[in-house]
């Protein structure tokens, strides 16, 4: 699903790297996903990209899933998650609303 060959993306279904982490709690499913832009209003941050090095861009492969399920999602205007902040601390979203961060 992943169109960039992220191996450890959520969205890269049956990549053993992806489910391996999922198992350890070390990457959200893709529903812990969704539920992040459902909920929260945050859309997932692809993993190879980070705000510290200022190039972080929305998961292809979570825009995707969502475009496949027949649901299209918003970006502008949404802030994008950072695997990184969300790997150190995953309530750290849990507790901000993200549709008031922009």
């Amino acid at each position: 699903m992943c169109e960039h060959g992220c191996n450890g993306c959520p969205f890269n279904f049956f990549s053993e790297e992806s489910n391996y982490a999922q198992n350890m709690g070390c990457l959200p499913t893709p529903y812990e996903v969704k539920e992040i832009y459902d909920q929260l209003g945050g859309v997932w941050g692809c993993h190879e990209t980070s705000k510290e090095d200022g190039n972080l861009k929305a998961c292809i492969g979570f825009i995707n899933w969502m475009k496949d399920k027949g649901t299209l999602i918003k970006i502008k205007g949404k802030e994008i998650v950072d695997y990184g902040i969300w790997y150190r601390d995953p309530e750290y979203f849990k507790t901000k609303n993200l549709q008031e961060s922009n």
